[in-house]
């Protein structure tokens, strides 16, 4: 990771002027042109995190994008307090640059107290972490691109695996190899790596039709269960329960030791041109 010449975090109100900086305190490219919605993301959910109380931890992210970001040009990143109490704190953020807004969100923020709960499983992927192949290709980013930055993708079957509905799952062994601190830091992480291969499954089924394949995120959700250290492997599955009218819906599960800890979802605009 390349450190931040001042090694701060993005406050509310920052100008974050280039892409080589600790994780969610700058854009990075996703292509030529347009930066990485899953930076975009962890952005938010960083500067949401300056008014919040000591002692709460994030508790969900509602993202929309609304026009492609530049990495190359400033990015103001205004926070304004929606609620506060002991328990929840919720803001709203946008993320705006010279010629706009280019997406806006709301977050949660939770003083977690115990209680009883319960929490779905998985099945057991076919590869361990250290025996399974790394995961690129198609949409997915490789490991040289920044987007994946210190992140360790690996497929964890050999191929899709039937979920419990009858829909295809494409299941990833993922983990950060950077030094983290505390909760934002781990659910910042989370956020980031969440955008890498959501469009991916939504497109598993129509890899062979015509066309040049267009893909782009409309929306983009995050629920942070439990406690999680992402520096340790995390099981991430995937799947897409709606396509049509040009407009996809992908989820994914994070699980920890078989314990669902985390969970996204995200809708985009997959078309395929001529």
């Amino acid at each position: 990771m390349v450190p931040d010449v001042n090694n701060q975090a993005a406050p509310a109100g920052r100008l974050v002027r280039t892409s080589c900086t600790p994780i969610g305190t700058g854009l990075v490219p996703g292509n030529e042109v347009r930066a990485f919605g899953g930076s975009t993301l962890a952005l938010l959910l960083r500067a949401a995190a300056g008014p919040t109380d000591a002692g709460q931890r994030p508790h969900s992210l509602h993202a929309h994008f609304l026009a492609p970001a530049s990495p190359a040009d400033h990015l103001d990143l205004p926070v304004r307090v929606l609620s506060r109490s002991p328990s929840f704190t919720t803001v709203a953020i946008e993320a705006v640059q010279p010629r706009g807004t280019v997406a806006t969100a709301t977050a949660s923020f939770h003083r977690p107290r115990p209680s009883r709960g319960h929490a779905t499983t998985t099945t057991p992927p076919s590869s361990a972490p250290r025996e399974a192949r790394p995961a690129e290709g198609g949409p997915i980013p490789g490991e040289h691109r920044p987007s994946r930055r210190d992140f360790d993708l690996r497929f964890a079957d050999t191929g899709p695996v039937p979920g419990p509905d009858g829909r295809p799952l494409l299941r990833y062994w993922v983990r950060y190899r950077a030094d983290l601190s505390g909760p934002l830091e781990q659910a910042v992480a989370l956020t980031w790596v969440s955008d890498l291969c959501l469009t991916r499954v939504a497109d598993l089924e129509h890899e062979s039709s015509p066309g040049r394949r267009q893909a782009a995120s409309l929306d983009h959700a995050a629920w942070y269960h439990r406690p999680f250290d992402i520096r340790q492997w995390l099981l991430y599955e995937t799947s897409s329960p709606s396509y049509a009218d040009e407009v996809a819906l992908s989820t994914g599960r994070f699980f920890a030791d078989g314990e669902l800890v985390a969970t996204s979802a995200q809708q985009s605009l997959l078309r395929r041109t001529v």
